[in-house]
């Protein structure tokens, strides 16, 4: 995704993407994506449709017990 955006976008880009996956349910997770959406989506619909097109893959985590979140973003983070 980082490879979508100017370099000069990809600390903010980070920031966001950070929301998506450390949000504390379903729900935040969701608003982290629109609004990476909204910030991202004109200047750079590519990164953001990567996001977006696989938006119920990249949250699929949130559908298991929390004890087990840990891991699934230490894989993320690290994959």
């Amino acid at each position: 995704m980082l490879a979508s955006l100017p370099k000069s976008a990809h600390p903010g880009a980070l920031a966001a993407m950070k929301g998506n996956y450390m949000a504390e349910d379903i729900g935040n997770a969701q608003l982290a994506v629109k609004a990476f959406e909204i910030d991202y989506g004109a200047k750079c619909p590519t990164a953001v449709a990567k996001i977006t097109g696989d938006v119920d893959v990249l949250l699929e985590f949130f559908e298991y017990p929390a004890e087990h979140w840990i891991h699934s973003r230490t894989q993320i983070r690290s994959g």
